[in-house]
């Protein structure tokens, strides 16, 4: 005998088993849900929640390093009453509607070069973009052969 909860909603006709079957699976999808959601909201909490809690918290304190005096919202009055916090503000914001799209477009420009059919001396512009994302290993690697291991840099 099938057991379970037949249910009629705007219409629609719906049974519920109260005996396994989906039900348990849709259960235990939702326990590997709840699982891998749960490592992410973990790493969340350590390096976003938490240290954005601990920000909120200093700035509303006198911190010297050792000692959190409360002092409340003294610290943002200051801040609103320097001149050179809108100056600095103001600059963000230019700096950020200028930079930031012309970045973009750049990128974008010298990306659809370097995948062009018809783009002449595109494998040497690859060789320059490149070549500083090469040689840095080699050279903290060379360095930590000096410095750490006491060698010789094999390219001197």
């Amino acid at each position: 005998m099938i057991e379970g909860i037949a249910t009629i909603v705007d219409g629609r006709y719906s049974f519920t088993s109260t005996k396994g079957g989906a039900n348990s699976m849709k259960d235990t999808n939702k326990k590997w849900a709840f699982l891998f959601i749960a490592a992410n909201l973990v790493l969340f909490l350590i390096f976003f929640a938490w240290p954005a809690i601990l920000g909120v918290y200093y700035s509303l304190t006198e911190y010297n390093g050792n000692v959190a005096t409360f002092i409340g919202l003294d610290n943002y009055i200051n801040l609103f009453q320097d001149s050179s916090f809108y100056k600095a503000l103001s600059r963000t914001f230019i700096y950020t509607a200028l930079g930031v799209p012309l970045v973009y477009v750049t990128s974008l420009f010298v990306s659809v070069m370097l995948t062009s059919k018809h783009t002449k001396g595109k494998n040497v512009a690859k060789i320059i973009f490149f070549f500083p994302w090469l040689v840095s290993p080699i050279v903290v690697g060379g360095a930590l052969e000096m410095d750490v291991w006491g060698g010789e840099l094999w390219f001197c």
